[in-house]
């Protein structure tokens, strides 16, 4: 094969600061550790991860002008440059991806991944957005039935996907999150950019309804009534300034940091407290596996559908009913009163199941790749700290 057949592309819409997106260059960077050719194909050229893209790497834009003409254009790129596999995430951009591989008519395998509950999302949209997923809910299955292999992060997500879009289950594969990877450790010893200690509770995501990060402030007002709270909020998005009135109008300015974007929060979770997660859903929730692997408890609302199966059912962290702050306060304050404790060495052991290299692996195999060709899994040197990790 020429050098573009060996070629893997990565679709996405851009590359803001999120968990499919993060997932994706963890993907893309064990890729380069293996020798394999790899391109990202973008509908907009956007987000702050655009710098933590590695320089071998080529970012194409296809979106611009006009987002509409973005199969077109990949179809394009299809025909001339015939990648090995196309590996694509989110549910509008599969459906993109399938309709420039029907016109290009190739036969490219295309491996398209699921990382949310469609029927949560579905039921928790409203205007336009709920227009989009009652097209979803008959696109994406025609967007399915021509891709050479589906994935859905977790099991709760197969079960969620088949039933949601009629879809049998054994077509569905399952890759946990590409979390943990080799310079993992060495990320989280680096020096926090925030103060915190032992009794600080943290929150890492996106600012969005999804999230529920009103149901956590609830919490803590709960909790300062009987103790003292320090609470950081890291991340972004939307619902930020309502958040920050929220915090003013419940009287815990004193008690809550929202602090923005972190690029590495490890060092955060790794000397927090607690990392809680107030989510209404989740596809997995990869903040819970990286918490974890930094060795610290978590409390988790026991939503739809990965909380449950990474903590197994409550073995390795508390689960809380959702939206039910009452419960969510108790947890918080039984793990930083070390009530509730799981040992930091088997935290660990349970978040080394979320591996880069092995999901890589999968994904590879999925998407028609030889992975005959890979190093075995008792080559990988564990203490290889990757060039810009």
């Amino acid at each position: 094969m020429d050098r573009n057949r060996q070629q893997i592309w990565f679709v996405l819409a851009k590359l803001q600061i999120g968990g499919i997106e993060r997932n994706s260059l963890k993907l893309i960077q064990q890729c380069l550790r293996w020798g394999i050719d790899v391109r990202i194909i973008l509908v907009e050229r956007k987000g702050e991860l655009l710098e933590e893209v590695p320089s071998q790497v080529p970012i194409t834009c296809l979106g611009h002008p006009f987002k509409f003409a973005f199969p077109y254009r990949l179809a394009k790129q299809i025909r001339s440059q015939k990648p090995a596999c196309i590996v694509s995430a989110f549910d509008d951009v599969n459906i993109m991806v399938i309709a420039a591989k029907a016109l290009a008519k190739s036969d490219t395998p295309v491996l398209l991944s699921n990382h949310n509950s469609f029927s949560v999302a579905k039921s928790e949209s409203k205007g336009l957005e709920r227009a989009k997923y009652f097209l979803l809910k008959y696109a994406l299955p025609w967007a399915f039935k021509h891709a050479k292999s589906i994935v859905a992060v977790s099991n709760g997500m197969t079960y969620d996907l088949s039933r949601s879009l009629n879809i049998p289950a054994h077509l569905i594969n399952v890759i946990y999150n590409p979390i943990i990877d080799t310079a993992f450790s060495y990320r989280a010893q680096l020096p926090s950019v925030h103060s915190v200690s032992k009794q600080t509770i943290l929150f890492v995501g996106r600012l969005v309804p999804q999230k529920n990060v009103p149901n956590l402030l609830n919490a803590c007002a709960i909790i300062k009534k009987r103790q003292t709270v320090d609470l950081i909020i890291a991340g972004d998005g939307p619902l930020r300034s309502q958040i920050e009135d929220q915090v003013t109008k419940m009287g815990l300015a004193d008690s809550v940091r929202t602090v923005g974007t972190v690029i590495n929060p490890l060092p955060l979770m790794a000397a927090s407290g607690v990392l809680v997660l107030p989510s209404k859903f989740e596809g997995l929730g990869n903040a819970l596996v990286e918490a974890l692997a930094c060795g610290t408890q978590v409390v988790s609302t026991d939503c739809p559908h990965g909380p449950a199966e990474i903590l197994k059912n409550g073995k390795y962290g508390q689960l809380v009913p959702v939206d039910d702050p009452e419960a969510l306060a108790n947890a918080i304050e039984r793990a930083l009163s070390r009530k509730f404790r799981v040992e930091p060495n088997i935290l660990r052991q349970r978040a080394a199941e979320f591996s880069v290299e092995k999901a890589t692996r999968r994904y590879l195999e999925l998407a028609g790749y030889d992975i005959s060709t890979l190093p075995s899994p008792e080559q990988a040197d564990p203490q290889t700290h990757p060039a810009g990790d």
